[in-house]
């Protein structure tokens, strides 16, 4: 529940403020039925609510996304490929004129990542654990710094964004970034709330 637990909220939100047009949701596979049982059973009244304040429908365009392009339009294209989680996992790439953003999602490092994000201008990349933990991080399919740095290497990306910090991490961030740091030559940045980044 702590990949998804804000996104009927997401989705009932954006219509009660003015959404047009549908919700397209894109994710591993378990996505087309965990929406029809948020929105057919456990909150069926969502649609009927929607409809009576905004006269028109709550629309939600579930998609399983398979390795490879995920979408794809006139100013951007999103593609997707596996990592490892333990349950299935996928990360996003999306490529557009102002540049190539990569998501890893929850991950242990992989070459599936790597691939997926070489030449990106900016990875925001899960880094759970401190690198004192990193036998659990394994044992849990997370990272830590040393293996973040090791995974913006190999991809050779501009930039990275570490993010998925679990309680361990509190007041080490700047340690973290410094581990990064010794492993990759770009930027590297610890996130926090309401954090804005131009790619």
């Amino acid at each position: 529940m702590d990949h998804c637990l804000e996104f009927p909220s997401i989705v009932f939100q954006s219509y009660l403020l003015g959404k047009k047009d549908k919700v397209r949701l894109y994710g591993s596979p378990g996505t087309v039925d965990f929406s029809r049982l948020l929105f057919e059973r456990t909150f069926p009244y969502a649609p009927e609510i929607v409809r009576k304040i905004r006269k028109e429908g709550l629309e939600v365009e579930p998609h399983e996304a398979a390795e490879g392009l995920v979408f794809e339009t006139g100013n951007y294209r999103v593609l997707s490929g596996p990592t490892e989680h333990g349950i299935p996992g996928i990360a996003f790439r999306i490529e557009s004129k102002e540049g190539t953003l990569v998501i890893s999602g929850d991950t242990r490092p992989c070459k599936s990542l790597v691939e997926l994000a070489r030449g990106a201008d900016l990875l925001i990349h899960e880094c759970s654990f401190p690198d004192d933990m990193i036998e659990f991080a394994r044992e849990t399919y997370h990272s830590v710094p040393s293996e973040v740095g090791e995974v913006a290497k190999q991809a050779g990306v501009r930039k990275v964004v570490l993010t998925h910090f679990f309680p361990p991490c509190k007041g080490r961030e700047k340690d973290m970034v410094r581990i990064v740091k010794s492993k990759f030559d770009g930027e590297v940045i610890a996130s926090y709330d309401r954090l804005e980044i131009t790619v």
